[in-house]
């Protein structure tokens, strides 16, 4: 999991870190909130903020730009003016830096309950592509929406620019502002549908560019990938046939399916050779 830490002072930060040990194996990320605009990324990834709010911190602008991410915890301090700022804003939970351990274990207990009750999500890419929300069709506010989600999946989180996503989308377009205005629009449809069926952070965007978070989905093409001996069977010769651009998808898939049957072959004459030479 990825935390990100906004706290300029490196005692909270120590000290945060070493209770944090004790729950989950955190992949930690540091700033002190005058950077955050440069690392915007690292925001839209984080399953966990901690935001110091604490008397010798300025951190009260960036509440409106992490309001809508992962779970967000406030550090504070005695100062109740910055302690009652924070109630205008979403949050999961206070930690008092004089009472680390007692506050940590409240908000970890949170923290768990609230990731169990998020949505399973899971995308079907082997035939038609469509994507359940516990075991329920999600429905897009358009095809083209729908269409840059099912690009998202295929490049498996990596990031994909608007001029990437425009020229497989709109490939008799011109790469001009009214076909960039098309792009914006689709991401915006895309991310309400996320927010209505309420995994907001399963779908990112970044300046310039846009991803799933690989990790809130399960997928039987990342399945496939990951694991062909477990999940060989998934595989039927069909590949989201409903978009021309898959087809270079499905030819990898389809030699890699031939290159795991040679081998499986291979193995069975080794074996038989083997048994006729005893």
């Amino acid at each position: 999991m990825n935390a990100l830490i906004i706290c300029s002072n490196p005692k909270i930060n120590t000290a945060l870190c070493t209770q944090l040990k004790k729950y989950y194996h955190f992949h930690y990320i540091f700033t002190d909130g005058k950077e955050l605009s440069l690392k915007i990324s690292d925001v839209n990834f984080a399953d966990i903020i901690f935001l110091s709010v604490c008397k010798e911190e300025n951190n009260h602008w960036l509440l409106e730009q992490i309001r809508h991410s992962g779970s967000v915890i406030f550090l504070i301090g005695d100062d109740e003016k910055h302690a009652v700022l924070t109630y205008q804003y979403r949050f999961d939970g206070f930690i008092h830096v004089n009472h680390f351990d007692k506050d940590i274990e409240f908000c970890m207990e949170n923290f768990a309950l609230l990731s169990r009750r998020k949505k399973q999500l899971f995308a079907e890419t082997f035939g038609r592509f469509n994507v359940f929300a516990d075991q329920m069709v999600v429905n897009f506010h358009s095809a083209k929406s729908k269409e840059l989600l099912a690009l998202c999946i295929d490049r498996q989180g990596e990031e994909i620019t608007i001029a990437e996503a425009v020229d497989i989308l709109w490939p008799h377009r011109c790469y001009d502002d009214k076909v960039k205005s098309l792009y914006r629009k689709s991401v915006m449809m895309l991310k309400r549908t996320f927010k209505d069926i309420g995994v907001p952070d399963a779908f990112v965007t970044m300046r310039g560019s846009c991803c799933i978070r690989k990790d809130k989905f399960e997928c039987d093409y990342f399945r496939f990938c990951e694991n062909i001996a477990e999940h060989f069977h998934l595989f039927n010769d069909e590949y989201m046939f409903e978009y021309t651009w898959a087809e270079k998808t499905l030819v990898n898939l389809q030699e890699i399916k031939s290159n795991y049957l040679l081998k499986l072959q291979a193995a069975k004459s080794a074996t038989s050779t083997s048994l006729n030479l005893i």
